[in-house]
């Protein structure tokens, strides 16, 4: 079976703006600027292309992403990220095919990524939706993976939020009491140890972690 990392970007109703991706092993960055891939880097996607239908994975092992709809939006890149460029994933998401530098994040990783909503977004659903995945989605066999993701509480999105971080069957949910804030930028991670425990961040700030079972 084929498995992907898809939906890189919030989409649909959340209509989030997603810039600096990165996928690794842990390690502690400097958020004043771009990221730099290192040794640790698996993939890093910088969404400065401005147009077209894919993104390059900035570091060495060609984890490039293509649009998975395959149909560029006008509104898609036209606006600044945090550092640089974005895309706006409004109503589509990303995928790249699977390779072994990907499978090499099941024992440790550290998933994160810039992420901006617009003012005028409303979210009042608990629909899932998700930052980061690479995750086989049912089947006759345990969950297969990690998925990095939002939901919300029944209420705006501004209000009250659920950060989710599952890998394989388990999940650690972490909530934004506060929301997540609307019209800038904020950070958001997933960390998985070596020793299983899974942790969740919002601007740097640690929400909630969970150890392994």
């Amino acid at each position: 079976m084929k498995r992907h990392l898809g939906r890189l970007a919030l989409v649909c109703v959340v209509q989030a703006i997603c810039v600096g991706i990165a996928l690794g092993a842990p390690v502690e960055y400097d958020y004043t600027g771009s990221y730099t891939a290192d040794a640790n880097t698996v993939a890093l996607f910088h969404f400065d292309e401005g147009s077209g239908l894919t993104t390059a994975d900035a570091s060495p092992n060609g984890n490039n992403l293509t649009l998975a709809t395959l149909a560029e939006t006008s509104v898609g890149w036209t606006i600044p990220g945090k550092f640089d460029k974005s895309y706006a994933g409004y109503a589509e998401g990303f995928t790249a095919e699977d390779s072994a530098s990907l499978d090499s994040l099941y024992h440790s990783v550290t998933l994160e990524s810039w992420l901006y909503i617009p003012t005028d977004v409303s979210m009042t659903t608990k629909q899932y939706r998700g930052i980061i995945t690479k995750m086989r989605w049912g089947g006759e066999g345990p969950y297969d993976g990690f998925a990095f993701a939002f939901k919300g509480r029944g209420v705006n999105i501004s209000e009250s939020v659920d950060l989710r971080f599952q890998i394989g069957g388990g999940c650690l949910i972490a909530t934004a009491a506060d929301g997540v804030p609307i019209g800038e930028w904020f950070h958001v991670a997933a960390t998985l140890d070596t020793d299983g425990t899974q942790r969740i961040y919002l601007n740097g700030q640690l929400l909630g972690e969970r150890a392994e079972p």
